[in-house]
């Protein structure tokens, strides 16, 4: 329940295509089945229907606040480097410096080749003016590829503050 990034989800849409024809099935063998049987059908289509709808107004409630779809599936699965940087830009847009740098941290624990956690790292480091831890995060990266421009925009910046 409330798996985003679980990839399974798109079988969403072929099981359409199940349940109609189980509903139909069942629709045809209503008038023949005994009326406890009948009872027993109605109660369980209302239950299955009350919890899925409890699970949407769940997720409503949970989606509410920006972190909430991104919180919840880290709970799920902690090791998705995808959710936990948007997590952390969420932090680095909300400059919550502390979180952010705590989700960078982690993620470069799983990825320490990361180049654009590293970066970002770095840049939440100088941001909270610690000029020498971000030196040393940026200094880690030899060769950024398409993030070059951005390595050694950040590293002038460290460095003409620590000047």
């Amino acid at each position: 329940i409330g798996y985003a990034s679980w990839p399974n989800h798109f079988f969403y849409l072929p099981s359409i295509g199940i349940f109609a024809l189980t509903v139909y099935g069942l629709a045809r063998q209503y008038a023949l089945m005994p009326k406890m049987l009948q009872r027993w059908l109605i109660v369980s289509i209302t239950g299955m229907f009350l919890f899925f709808m409890l699970i949407t107004m769940k997720q409503n409630v949970i989606v509410t606040q920006e972190t909430g779809m991104l919180k919840q599936t880290l709970s799920f699965e902690p090791e998705n480097i995808r959710v936990r940087h948007g997590l952390a830009m969420y932090y680095v847009n909300d400059r919550n410096w502390e979180k952010a740098e705590d989700q960078f941290r982690i993620l470069l624990s799983m990825d320490p080749d990361n180049i654009g956690a590293r970066i970002n790292l770095g840049r939440i480091l100088y941001e909270e003016g610690r000029y020498e831890e971000a030196r040393q995060q940026l200094d880690m990266i030899q060769e950024a590829g398409p993030l070059n421009d951005l390595l050694m925009l950040n590293r002038n910046v460290v460095n003409n503050k620590l000047k």
